[in-house]
């Protein structure tokens, strides 16, 4: 059972990944927005038993009824829903007290600093009054990011207190405050991006596999622009990077599940960005096309209590997720050309155009909100970084207007 939310993976590639292991049921909320564009593709994939606002004891009652055999969810949304759910009818997930240090990122931080893993320097803010205090014990500049949230939304790179003050009273909510980490350029190569993520795939407290994504550098400030498999870390790099990642998963007691960590490639090593109880978005179908893991089907595996299948290393090509990020302040979009061009750069199989005419884009909302999504495969990395520069050149956006407030400057 898979309660379903906009997340890491699709309902077609969640039902791909199942065939011939198990019989797909999502669970969903209909009147959900993220839901509701996908109903169809979610009745076409599985059987869809739908209910408004559920709560763990719905969906716990619906395991139990069906008689299900495993539960997960590849949303972060639904992860404290899914926990509380799975502990009521005794299946396999995250912990609901693990789940709490999954979303919660000052908890986290707490949790990974007391274990000795990481020692990034943090403060919770939960009102412009405790600016102050936090600024003193993480020092300027630093990130101000919501102490639960995904895909870099409402993601701020501190200069000032007053920077902070104007971000918390437009965005509100509980945010913490945390330690620029300054990147190692050299450590993934030069054109990629300095922080790489790992997806761990666990069982009963055992990690089964962790496998390293790269990344496309960000957009400013804190916004993905893209994620391939393999990446370029050597061998030596990408063990110790995995070894971090999987210290801090252990930190935080995880025990079932999937789990995406963001690392810092830094000069002094790697460093925590953070660590999500679910893997990363879309992960799964870049390591797929490369001809790496199934990461999907290891998730669903972990669930039903099956074993992870080993494999050898057998990466044939590098593939790519590309999202052609908005521009780093409000913008109404008047037309985007291009797309027709992109479809005949070499390695480019499809495009996701993510906003339409008239579409007002607002930076702050984080990777997601982009202007479309390219996907495709290259040869080696080499090729793929000359694929990235065609990208950029074919692609071409118009503004009908852009608005440039002080809380929206980007400084590189």
């Amino acid at each position: 059972m898979v309660v379903y939310d906009v997340g890491a993976a699709g309902p077609v590639d969640i039902a791909t990944a199942a065939h011939g292991t198990c019989d797909i049921v999502f669970v969903c909320d209909p009147t959900n927005p993220n839901v509701a564009r996908h109903l169809d593709q979610l009745h076409q994939s599985g059987t869809v038993i739908a209910i408004s606002d559920p709560s763990a004891r719905d969906v716990s009652g619906v395991a139990k009824v069906i008689g299900a055999d495993g539960i997960t969810t590849f949303s972060e949304f639904q992860l404290d829903l899914t926990a509380a759910a799975a502990a009521e009818c005794g299946l396999r997930f995250h912990d609901p007290t693990v789940v709490r240090l999954l979303t919660d990122k000052n908890a986290q931080r707490r949790a990974l600093r007391e274990a000795g893993v990481d020692a990034t320097r943090n403060a919770a803010v939960d009102s412009p009054a405790d600016l102050a205090a936090a600024a003193r014990a993480v020092g300027l500049p630093a990130v101000l990011k919501p102490r639960k949230g995904a895909a870099s939304a409402d993601t701020h790179l501190i200069q000032t207190i007053e920077e902070a003050e104007r971000v918390l009273r437009d965005a509100g909510g509980p945010f913490v405050l945390e330690e620029f980490l300054i990147g190692d350029p050299a450590a993934a190569g030069p054109g990629w991006g300095d922080f790489v993520s790992v997806e761990s795939i666990v069982a009963d407290g055992a990690i089964a596999s962790s496998h390293v994504t790269g990344k496309l550098p960000l957009a400013p400030p804190f916004r993905e622009t893209g994620q391939f498999a393999p990446s370029t870390l050597d061998r030596p790099v990408a063990d110790r990077v995995a070894a971090h990642a999987e210290a801090a998963v252990a930190a935080l007691g995880v025990r079932w599940g999937a789990v995406h960590t963001e690392v810092k490639l830094t000069p002094a090593g790697p460093r925590i960005v953070e660590v999500n109880g679910r893997l990363g978005g879309y992960v799964g179908d870049v390591h797929l096309r490369a001809g790496g893991p199934d990461l999907l089907r290891d998730a669903i595996a972990v669930a039903l209590g099956l074993p992870v299948a080993e494999r050898a290393p057998g990466y044939r090509a590098v593939a790519f997720r590309h999202y052609v990020a908005a521009p780093p302040y409000l913008a109404v979009l008047e037309r985007l050309d291009g797309i027709d061009d992109l479809l005949r750069v070499p390695g480019v199989t499809h495009v996701d155009v993510r906003a339409e005419a008239g579409r007002v884009l607002d930076w702050r909302k984080g990777t997601q909100e982009c202007l479309a999504v390219v996907y495709g495969t290259a040869p080696d990395h080499r090729a793929l970084a000359r694929t990235v520069r065609r990208i950029a050149a074919a692609v071409r956006p118009r503004y009908a207007s852009a608005q440039r407030q002080p809380s929206e400057e980007i400084r590189s």
